[in-house]
């Protein structure tokens, strides 16, 4: 807001909830966050949800993200005449009463808009013996670790996984570990912070050559319009695009299960965009 009011150029900021107003011109975000992931998720349900069903989905209303994923899921189904039952994980009977729904096999499909921590507790508390739910996550929110995630839930569960997959995620970004590395700033535990900060810089540093001092605000930026297709670093994502008007360079994602033998996490589906 603080950007597009003062007509400030703000490219690629590290958010899960970017702006979505069609008024935003000066605005420019890697994708459209938790909103994505979740109309991708409703993707993925339509695929395969049976007549009738109904899906149950966890959120945690202390988390503004989480509230807005699961809002997001709730408008993209309804669209499609499917219900969605929500539980915040704050109330602890309405959590205990869920439970004992997919338990009792009430539901088959269950999304969960929570942190790690709060996604294993959760799980470990589901009796397998008598559910077998379909587990929708959503790397964006659990991450990529499935260590601490119980074995034998490993084939319920499928992720949302909207940049590159952790095999190949090393190389893609050579060039900004080898760049930060050189100025002795790179953090591993930030690594996908700082390659998407390295792209931003690479961005506005590559637009401001081309404008060959033109400075204006708005040319700039439909210098960047145009020269994203071609840029050859893409940051943490696979694939990138724009297009005059766009305002979100990535718009896909992969379905990503745990391997059954090696325990990793792999894509099941080629990049794609979601169907809604």
């Amino acid at each position: 807001k603080f950007c597009e009011k003062n007509i400030l150029p703000c490219l690629f900021p590290t958010t899960m909830m970017p702006s979505l107003s069609n008024d935003s011109f000066y605005n420019m975000y890697k994708n459209k966050g938790v909103v994505h992931e979740a109309v991708a998720l409703a993707s993925e349900i339509i695929g395969y949800i049976k007549p009738g069903e109904s899906v149950l989905q966890l959120f945690d209303s202390s988390s503004p993200s989480s509230v807005l994923a699961s809002t997001s899921l709730k408008d993209s189904l309804r669209n499609q005449q499917i219900q969605v039952v929500d539980v915040d994980v704050n109330d602890a009977l309405s959590l205990d009463s869920a439970i004992n729904d997919i338990n009792s096999k009430t539901y088959s499909t269950l999304s969960v808009w929570l942190n790690r921590d709060q996604t294993v507790g959760l799980l470990k508390d589901l009796n397998t013996k008598s559910a077998n739910p379909s587990i929708l996550l959503s790397t964006r929110f659990y991450g990529t670790s499935i260590k601490e995630l119980p074995n034998n839930l490993h084939g319920n569960l499928s992720f949302i996984h909207s940049y590159e997959m952790p095999d190949r995620m090393k190389h893609l970004l050579i060039r900004s570990t080898g760049w930060f590395k050189a100025k002795r700033i790179y953090d591993d535990k930030a690594r996908e912070i700082q390659a998407n900060a390295y792209f931003s810089l690479k961005v506005a540093g590559d637009a401001i050559k081309h404008i060959r001092g033109y400075f204006y605000r708005d040319y700039f930026i439909e210098k960047i319009e145009h020269m994203i297709d071609d840029i050859p670093y893409t940051s943490i994502y696979p694939r990138i695009g724009l297009a005059p008007g766009q305002r979100f360079i990535s718009k896909g994602y992969y379905l990503a299960r745990i391997d059954p033998v090696k325990g990793d996490l792999v894509k099941v589906t080629d990049w794609k965009i979601p169907s809604l």
